[in-house]
């Protein structure tokens, strides 16, 4: 299973398909799309994962608009890191962390301060 996540303005966009081959087809759709609707793709944004079997191997790179699309290790995507590997992997302490720090800086400027 393949994941290919891209930034639309403020929308996310995951494709799911069953192969790079597969993938590379959707992602020639999206670039002919992305002409008819004058829409443009930020390929630096976009990232691959692979899930699967075959994930230990080597991945030509992907192709959008006319522009490289890397495959990385991790991918976030809806504040959830999706990895790569045989199996679906999930990786929440970037998440975790981010809450703590958020609830510490809080607490931190909050203190002193009187109760309504």
């Amino acid at each position: 299973m393949l994941f290919n996540k891209f930034d639309l303005n403020k929308f996310d966009i995951l494709l799911l398909c069953p192969s790079v081959i597969g993938l590379q087809h959707v992602l020639d759709k999206c670039s002919e799309v992305a002409k008819v609707l004058s829409i443009e793709f930020n390929a630096e944004k976009s990232h691959c994962t692979i899930k699967g079997k075959k994930s230990a191997g080597d991945v030509s790179l992907m192709n959008l608009c006319g522009n490289l699309v890397d495959w990385h290790e991790s991918i976030k995507y809806l504040g959830v890191h999706l990895q790569r590997g045989s199996s679906i992997k999930f990786e929440i302490n970037p998440t975790r962390i981010a809450f703590y720090a958020a609830c510490n800086t809080i607490f931190l400027h909050s203190s002193g301060v009187d109760q309504l």
